[in-house]
């Protein structure tokens, strides 16, 4: 009998694997009216709830109300704005401090022209909670009550004004960025010197601490946030071209021209060595406060003709000469040379810095490297196998002077400008 009752009031499902129990329809709808009735009586606890907060607290900020890090709650608005100003006031009177991971600086906030709008803040504040929307109104209220809303500040300062506490901060704060590169040892070895990482301010993320630490009124130092900067080149990026740069320093190189040799050092050589990016390096703005450079991963090696030419023109001052005119006399004899003419020279920067770079990349089986500079030469106006054409044949003009008796300054004026002219035909 109690078996047959059993069977009536369950059944399992025959489709079911695990032969689950399945409530009787009559059973689920009892269930569900159960839920239903208990989660109404809830909202009706939850809006009477606020209906009194609401009634309690017409014309008061509602509990959990925070502005600019004092709690408000409860307060009406003449109240809070009060509070505010004197929270505020004591703030501007205390340095904000400034740290990072081994110094601290402060800043005036009165020198950055801080400023707390509170009454504006408090009005919003109260309007959150009071608005004519209803549903809004609700949304906030419970956000509020449950502690959603402490971070509402509204502060401002002058950036321009903050600059100059920046500038030393960023100096102590930010380093250099040093690319790997090609060194000698002290044997003359080819070496790579690592590189190394810098550091930089977060600027962006800087401003954002500054200013929450400034809305909320804290007492708590603000941290400089800061990422680190990976260099282009690395020691790995440079391996790869070792032999290339051994290549060029195996051999000594001379440049000669005429009688003149000059020796190229094996340092000046690795200066003009240059490992670049194929592409154009991409630096992603930091988001966190450690990020890194986003490096190329293809470089090129070879050595820059820019910096080959600077070194030529340096050693341009010990062969390049002007051109210099015949100096001529014209007497009974005729036109005769009492200076000769001399052959002006210019090095020929951009063919001689091609032609260095050419040596430098070829696997000669000499000894060394010697190559010849390009140097062109200018001849003078004026030289002892053109005379013939100049057309000088007779005098055409004579002045004397006389200046016996003349002080010795007339006397000396007189020959050091004579000598200027002496000799020097005018075109």
């Amino acid at each position: 009998m109690t078996s047959q009752k059993s069977a009536r009031k369950i059944k399992k499902n025959p489709e079911s694997p695990d032969n689950r129990i399945i409530l009787p329809e009559r059973k689920r709808a009892k269930t569900s009216h159960k839920l239903g009735l208990g989660l109404g009586i809830l909202a009706i606890l939850v809006l009477t709830y606020l209906l009194i907060l609401n009634i309690a607290y017409a014309s008061k900020l509602f509990p959990g109300t925070w502005g600019n890090g004092v709690y408000l709650g409860g307060m009406t608005k003449s109240q809070a704005l009060d509070l505010l100003n004197q929270k505020t006031s004591a703030y501007l009177k205390r340095p904000i401090i400034v740290t990072s991971e081994n110094n601290s600086w402060q800043i005036d906030p009165e020198k950055i022209n801080v400023s707390f709008q509170n009454e504006q803040l408090i009005n919003d504040l109260y309007n959150t909670t009071h608005s004519l929307n209803v549903l809004a109104s609700l949304s906030n209220q419970m956000a509020t009550i449950f502690g959603l809303n402490k971070k509402s500040y509204k502060v401002s300062f002058d950036a321009d004004k903050l600059s100059g506490y920046l500038i030393p901060i960023n100096d102590a704060v930010s380093t250099p960025v040093s690319d790997a590169f090609f060194g000698l040892s002290d044997e003359n070895q080819l070496i790579i010197n690592p590189s190394i990482s810098g550091n930089r301010i977060n600027t962006d993320q800087f401003l954002k601490l500054l200013e929450k630490n400034i809305g909320l009124t804290s007492s708590e130092p603000v941290m400089i946030p800061a990422y680190q900067l990976a260099s282009a080149v690395s020691e790995n990026d440079l391996r790869g071209f070792e032999p290339q740069v051994r290549g060029y320093l195996a051999k000594p190189l001379v440049l000669v021209y005429a009688n003149k040799n000059f020796e190229v050092k094996p340092k000046q050589i690795l200066s003009w060595v240059r490992v670049k990016s194929t592409q154009p390096t991409v630096v992603k703005k930091p988001s966190s406060l450690s990020v890194f450079l986003q490096r190329d991963i293809n470089f090129s090696s070879g050595l820059d003709q820019e910096s080959v030419s600077n070194y030529l023109t340096e050693l341009s001052g010990q062969i390049n000469q002007s051109p210099q005119d015949a100096r001529l006399s014209f007497g009974a004899g005729g036109l005769r040379v009492v200076a000769p003419s001399r052959d002006g020279r210019s090095l020929n920067i951009a063919g001689s810095a091609q032609a260095i770079i050419q040596a430098l990349g070829e696997n000669s089986e000499l000894p060394d490297r010697k190559v010849r500079l390009a140097v062109e030469i200018k001849r003078p106006d004026v030289r002892e196998d053109n005379l013939a054409t100049l057309g000088i044949n007779e005098l055409i003009g004579e002045g004397v002077t006389y200046f016996p008796g003349s002080s010795a300054n007339r006397i000396t004026n007189i020959k050091v400008g004579s000598s200027k002219f002496n000799g020097v035909l005018l075109k």
